[in-house]
């Protein structure tokens, strides 16, 4: 790839660079169809592109300076999955779809509030931004460089995430993993991932995170929101530091590692090993939610004022919980009802009675229909939750 866009690069600095003109698309077809272009010409760096049809990217395609605009029922589609479009200047908006292997972008304003679909890469470079208000579907690498940023209020998909600059999310992200060098900001939306998430940089959580497998945390990490990971370990026996705040819930499927400093007002709900060799500071409650042992392992210093079970892990529920919300039927069979007062974002989260997590998920609105059908007979606790709102209470699946 590397290769391809040196060559790109070198095509774009030896562009003809003409008057500025606004080209627009007459009809479907090739980019290198002169008739396809209301000019009867091919465009050309500089030039404002309008594509208002099915335009087919034949060549690789970059530019430094003018626009390219796909509006609403206009697409860009590469034809190789090899194609690649560059913006290195000017402004790229798509309020349409857009189709291309890979995509580049290193210098002027990059703005989508359409769909795009990378089957290949996408790269935020040099000293770029990228606002995402649509759909973003990468296939393989997303990629956000030093000194980069990129905005998300709408949907991201893509298998592995890499942050060495600046992701703010006030969307949905999803994918595999995502690794974070800079600073990642999570301010509202849900990011899900299956796998894991490494932080060496910085993450701020305001909204719901959820991890498949692995939290591993070798910078600073502060969490003011629900987290759901396999595991969590914090830690950095290189540069030896990493500090881990927690002021929310934090449920832990399997092992929680220290290694370094945690701290914070929160609540760590494990389920199988504690293990510390670091700090533990703060008010935090740590619980084993299967009865056993404060820590398992204990090789370094844990503060007086943290406490061991004493916010429960299975949700205690508040008289005002039963005014607010509502869950029919109970006992449930294939499904269950959620109905708030309030119309809002929630984070919904269901655990069993060892305070395993069953169900999460973003809820927009004051009703939610639950598929209940998989879930074991028992009770279970549900829990919603915003930075407004902490309601809980319990039903029976039978």
């Amino acid at each position: 790839m590397k290769k391809s866009l040196l060559a790109l690069f070198a095509l774009a600095a030896t562009a003809f660079t003409a008057d500025a003109r606004v080209v627009t698309t007459t009809m479907n077809g090739n980019a290198t169809n002169p008739l396809v272009w209301n000019c009867i010409c091919i465009p050309m760096n500089g030039d404002t592109i309008i594509i208002n049809h099915a335009l087919t990217l034949d060549v690789d395609y970059g530019y430094t300076l003018g626009a390219v605009q796909v509006n609403a029922g206009g697409s860009i589609t590469g034809n190789l999955n090899t194609r690649i479009l560059a913006v290195s200047g000017g402004y790229f908006l798509n309020n349409g779809t857009v189709n291309v292997a890979y995509i580049y972008h290193s210098a002027g304003t990059f703005t989508n509030n359409g769909t795009i679909t990378c089957p290949r890469n996408l790269g935020v470079d040099v000293a770029a931004q990228l606002q995402n208000n649509g759909t973003l579907n990468v296939n393989d690498t997303l990629g956000v460089n030093v000194n980069c940023m990129l905005n998300n209020s709408g949907t991201i998909n893509c298998p592995e995430i890499a942050i060495a600059g600046t992701l703010n999310n006030a969307g949905t992200v999803s994918g595999d993993n995502l690794y974070n060098l800079g600073t990642v900001t999570h301010t509202s939306g849900a990011i899900n991932l299956n796998m894991s998430y490494y932080n060496d940089g910085t993450t701020t959580t305001n909204s719901g995170l959820t991890i498949g497998m692995d939290l591993l945390n070798s910078g600073t990490f502060v969490s003011n929101y629900y987290i759901s990971a396999q595991s969590l370990y914090n830690g950095d026996t290189i540069s030896g530091f990493a500090q881990f705040t927690n002021n929310a819930m934090i449920s832990i499927a399997d092992d929680l590692w220290n290694w370094q400093t945690l701290d914070g007002t929160g609540d760590f709900c494990v389920g199988d090993s504690l293990l510390n060799g670091g700090i533990v500071n703060g008010t935090l409650d740590v619980c084993d939610v299967n009865g056993g042992t404060w820590w398992d392992i204990n090789i370094g210093s844990v503060a007086g004022t943290v406490t061991h079970c004493s916010s429960s892990c299975t949700i205690g529920i508040e008289e005002s919980s039963a005014q607010q919300m509502k869950l029919a039927p109970n006992p449930a069979n294939d499904n269950i009802t959620l109905s708030l007062q309030q119309d809002a974002e929630y984070f919904v989260m269901i655990t069993d009675v060892a305070g395993r997590v069953v169900f999460e998920q973003m809820m927009n609105g004051r009703q939610m229909v639950i598929n209940t059908a998989a879930f074991s007979n028992g009770l279970y606790t549900i829990r919603v939750t915003n930075e407004n709102t902490n309601l809980a209470s319990r039903f029976v699946k039978q």
